[in-house]
Protein backbone atom coordinates (compact mmCIF):
# COMPACT_ATOMS: atom_id res chain seq x y z
CA UNK A 1 0.00 0.00 0.00
CA UNK A 2 0.74 3.28 -0.36
CA UNK A 3 2.35 4.92 2.90
CA UNK A 4 -0.76 8.04 2.07
CA UNK A 5 -2.82 5.03 3.07
CA UNK A 6 -0.74 3.84 5.77
CA UNK A 7 -0.51 7.30 7.84
CA UNK A 8 -4.29 7.78 7.19
CA UNK A 9 -5.03 4.51 8.94
CA UNK A 10 -5.00 6.83 12.06
CA UNK A 11 -8.20 7.63 11.63
CA UNK A 12 -9.56 3.81 11.47
CA UNK A 13 -7.68 2.33 13.90
CA UNK A 14 -9.78 -0.57 14.96
CA UNK A 15 -11.00 -1.78 11.79
CA UNK A 16 -6.68 -1.13 10.41
CA UNK A 17 -6.04 -3.20 13.21
CA UNK A 18 -8.90 -6.25 12.69
CA UNK A 19 -7.43 -6.55 9.04
CA UNK A 20 -3.75 -5.78 9.38
CA UNK A 21 -4.00 -8.61 12.45
CA UNK A 22 -4.28 -11.28 9.19
CA UNK A 23 -1.27 -10.33 7.94
CA UNK A 24 2.15 -11.56 7.78
CA UNK A 25 3.61 -8.79 5.93
CA UNK A 26 2.66 -5.04 5.18
CA UNK A 27 4.82 -3.69 2.42
CA UNK A 28 4.75 0.40 2.16
CA UNK A 29 5.66 2.27 -0.94
CA UNK A 30 6.98 5.58 0.36
CA UNK A 31 4.73 8.63 -1.41
CA UNK A 32 5.92 11.85 0.47
CA UNK A 33 5.82 10.04 4.57
CA UNK A 34 9.15 10.09 5.91
CA UNK A 35 10.01 6.46 7.12
CA UNK A 36 9.12 7.59 10.66
CA UNK A 37 5.49 8.67 10.47
CA UNK A 38 4.90 6.10 8.38
CA UNK A 39 6.50 3.15 11.26
CA UNK A 40 5.10 5.60 13.97
CA UNK A 41 1.49 5.45 12.48
CA UNK A 42 1.70 1.66 12.51
CA UNK A 43 3.06 0.99 16.03
CA UNK A 44 -0.14 2.98 17.39
CA UNK A 45 -2.37 1.36 15.42
CA UNK A 46 -1.03 -1.61 15.81
CA UNK A 47 -0.44 -1.06 19.50
CA UNK A 48 2.79 -2.53 19.25
CA UNK A 49 6.68 -2.03 18.72
CA UNK A 50 7.78 -2.49 15.36
CA UNK A 51 10.24 -5.22 16.96
CA UNK A 52 7.01 -6.52 18.90
CA UNK A 53 5.56 -6.82 15.55
CA UNK A 54 7.79 -8.69 14.22
CA UNK A 55 8.94 -10.84 17.17
CA UNK A 56 4.65 -12.10 16.64
CA UNK A 57 5.32 -12.78 12.91
CA UNK A 58 4.10 -9.33 11.37
CA UNK A 59 6.86 -8.04 9.12
CA UNK A 60 7.04 -4.23 7.87
CA UNK A 61 8.98 -3.51 5.12
CA UNK A 62 9.16 0.19 3.49
CA UNK A 63 10.48 0.57 0.06
CA UNK A 64 11.39 3.74 -2.00
CA UNK A 65 8.65 5.05 -4.95
CA UNK A 66 9.70 5.98 -8.06
CA UNK A 67 9.55 9.48 -7.96
CA UNK A 68 8.41 9.90 -11.61
CA UNK A 69 5.33 7.86 -9.88
CA UNK A 70 5.30 9.23 -6.54
CA UNK A 71 2.53 11.63 -7.44
CA UNK A 72 0.65 9.13 -9.23
CA UNK A 73 -3.01 8.61 -7.98
CA UNK A 74 -4.63 5.23 -7.80
CA UNK A 75 -7.91 6.50 -7.31
CA UNK A 76 -7.55 8.95 -9.78
CA UNK A 77 -6.48 6.35 -12.66
CA UNK A 78 -9.69 4.20 -11.55
CA UNK A 79 -11.69 6.73 -11.82
CA UNK A 80 -9.94 7.95 -15.37
CA UNK A 81 -10.17 4.06 -16.09
CA UNK A 82 -14.40 4.08 -15.45
CA UNK A 83 -14.75 7.33 -17.67
CA UNK A 84 -13.42 5.53 -20.36
CA UNK A 85 -15.41 2.49 -19.94
CA UNK A 86 -18.65 4.48 -20.19
CA UNK A 87 -17.71 6.29 -22.79
CA UNK A 88 -15.30 3.47 -25.36
CA UNK A 89 -16.24 0.39 -26.00
CA UNK A 90 -13.99 -2.46 -23.81
CA UNK A 91 -13.12 -3.90 -27.65
CA UNK A 92 -11.70 -1.08 -28.81
CA UNK A 93 -9.59 0.01 -25.50
CA UNK A 94 -8.06 -2.77 -25.40
CA UNK A 95 -7.01 -2.64 -29.12
CA UNK A 96 -5.26 0.45 -28.69
CA UNK A 97 -3.79 -0.30 -25.68
CA UNK A 98 -2.52 -3.88 -26.93
CA UNK A 99 -0.60 -1.74 -29.93
CA UNK A 100 2.13 -0.19 -28.30
CA UNK A 101 2.59 2.14 -31.73
CA UNK A 102 -0.20 3.53 -31.56
CA UNK A 103 0.12 4.42 -28.06
CA UNK A 104 3.06 5.65 -28.55
CA UNK A 105 1.38 7.76 -31.74
CA UNK A 106 -1.51 8.85 -29.34
CA UNK A 107 1.68 9.89 -26.75
CA UNK A 108 3.26 11.96 -29.33
CA UNK A 109 0.33 13.57 -30.73
CA UNK A 110 -0.93 15.06 -27.80
CA UNK A 111 2.55 16.09 -26.60
CA UNK A 112 1.33 19.64 -28.30
CA UNK A 113 0.91 22.37 -25.72
CA UNK A 114 -2.89 23.53 -26.86
CA UNK A 115 -3.74 19.89 -27.02
CA UNK A 116 -2.39 19.43 -23.63
CA UNK A 117 -4.02 22.45 -22.38
CA UNK A 118 -7.22 20.93 -23.43
CA UNK A 119 -6.55 18.04 -21.31
CA UNK A 120 -6.16 20.05 -18.32
CA UNK A 121 -9.20 21.19 -18.91
CA UNK A 122 -11.12 18.35 -19.04
CA UNK A 123 -9.75 17.25 -15.57
CA UNK A 124 -12.50 19.22 -13.88
CA UNK A 125 -15.34 16.84 -16.11
CA UNK A 126 -13.36 13.99 -15.00
CA UNK A 127 -13.20 14.49 -11.31
CA UNK A 128 -16.89 14.89 -11.22
CA UNK A 129 -17.58 11.48 -13.58
CA UNK A 130 -16.45 9.84 -10.25
CA UNK A 131 -19.35 10.98 -8.43
CA UNK A 132 -22.24 9.66 -11.47
CA UNK A 133 -23.93 7.08 -10.62
CA UNK A 134 -24.46 5.71 -14.82
CA UNK A 135 -24.23 2.50 -15.45
CA UNK A 136 -21.24 1.50 -17.29
CA UNK A 137 -22.40 -0.29 -21.44
CA UNK A 138 -23.25 -3.60 -21.04
CA UNK A 139 -20.01 -4.84 -23.29
CA UNK A 140 -17.53 -3.60 -20.99
CA UNK A 141 -16.56 -6.37 -18.65
CA UNK A 142 -14.55 -5.72 -15.53
CA UNK A 143 -11.98 -8.50 -14.92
Amino acid sequence: MGSDVAVSMRWWGEKARALLSRCAQLVVVQRGHADAEVLETLESVMRQSREELAAGGFRITLLPADPALEEVSSSAIRRYLVFLFQHVPLEVLRYVVGRRDLCDFYCRLYEDAAVRSMIKGAKPALGRAKSMKATPPATVVCE
